[in-house]
């Protein structure tokens, strides 16, 4: 009995020393996951956080290079922004983009410049006087598209106007001035105007260029390379009449026969909103008179309580001219609304237009 407890102890132990040594085999096949120990505990906390780390650096990294290829596309896909100045490359002069239009059925793209500075005295204002141009792709030139250019008087914007169906993409377009004005403060020329571009100088100038000259703001910028020397005074921008900052007429601009409905386009372009400003104009005007009114009143029955009253009575006085002259600017603006909203345009309002164009091809 002794010798068979003896033998039931020996395998007890045996068994305790097994899963004593399967227990510190555990430890150690199970590696940091297993190991109870600070240290490796602390390693791996470092290990993982490093991991997560560059895991963000490297999403966020793709995210950053994703969403600027989008706005670089963005860019070049879209018209030069509104408000944009460009110059003529060599006059100097220089326009604005005012706006961009389009009707609702893309019939017809008309763009706004405007004329700063001494730019009237250095351009011609007669659409006959300039060169357009659209330079594209071969195979992305459209189909059966007009172009025109004229000035709506001698004293307000110019309008580029194109008619025909354009996809949804940016199309680059040149204006080449064709005559040199005499400045007022010049006193080396004294020629009226001079020619100053032949028929192929921006062809060639345009040769060494490619659709990936293009900054930021739509516009092939010459001073990227070294300047030709046979470079035209010319400007370029983008125009897509799909993109986000083009207004769009509910409504069209053609007539019935298919021409271009000018009135329409001046009504809805620029006299509207000049109409809407002088109408805004009268309001405050009139808002202006109910005050100077109301604040007279008050002044009045001060000098009923006191007919001494010095400050009330030179009150009164500033107040009447302020309301006489309040009164004659009214009569103004009045006048000036009612010949806006009789006025009628037509093609005639644009002058003398350039309506020939040619495309350039650019790889």
């Amino acid at each position: 009995m002794i010798a068979s407890d003896d033998l039931r102890n020996a395998d007890l132990n045996e068994n305790v020393n097994t899963k004593k040594a399967s227990a510190s085999g555990f430890n150690v096949l199970g590696g940091m996951i297993g190991d109870k120990d600070k240290r490796t505990k602390h390693s791996l906390r470092i290990m993982l956080v490093t991991i997560l780390g560059i895991s963000l650096i490297g999403t966020g990294l793709g995210g950053y290079i994703y969403g600027l290829h989008d706005y670089n596309q963005y860019l070049v896909n879209n018209t030069t922004p509104i408000g944009t100045s460009l110059t003529f490359q060599q006059s100097g002069a220089q326009i604005n983009v005012s706006d961009v239009w389009t009707d609702q059925s893309r019939d017809v793209t008309i763009v706004k410049l405007g004329y700063q500075g001494n730019a009237r005295k250095l351009l011609s204002t007669q659409g006959k006087n300039y060169h357009l141009y659209m330079a594209t792709k071969k195979n992305d030139q459209p189909k059966n598209l007009q172009m025109s250019y004229g000035m709506l008087s001698t004293d307000g914007d110019a309008f580029l106007f194109l008619k025909g169906k354009l996809d949804k993409k940016a199309y680059q377009i040149f204006i080449a001035n064709q005559v040199q004005l005499v400045d007022d403060d010049s006193s080396n020329n004294t020629d009226g105007g001079v020619s100053v571009n032949a028929d192929d100088s921006i062809t060639k100038s345009l040769s060494q260029y490619s659709m990936n000259d293009v900054n930021s703001s739509g516009v092939i910028s010459f001073g990227k390379k070294e300047k030709p020397s046979n470079t035209p005074d010319n400007l370029n921008f983008r125009i897509n009449p799909w993109s986000d900052s083009t207004n769009v007429y509910q409504g069209s601009f053609l007539k019935s026969d298919g021409s271009i409905d000018y009135s329409k386009v001046v009504a809805v372009t620029s006299k509207n909103n000049v109409v809407k400003k002088l109408e805004d104009q009268l309001n405050a005007s009139q808002n202006n008179i109910k005050k100077i009114d109301a604040t007279k009143a008050e002044y009045l029955d001060r000098l009923q309580q006191n007919p001494d009253d010095k400050d009330s009575q030179e009150s009164i006085r500033q107040l009447d001219n302020r309301k006489e002259t309040e009164t004659q600017a009214m009569a103004k603006t009045q006048k000036v609304l009612e010949m806006y909203k009789n006025a009628s345009f037509n093609k005639d309002s644009f002058g003398d237009m350039q309506t020939h164009f040619e495309y350039l091809t650019l790889e």
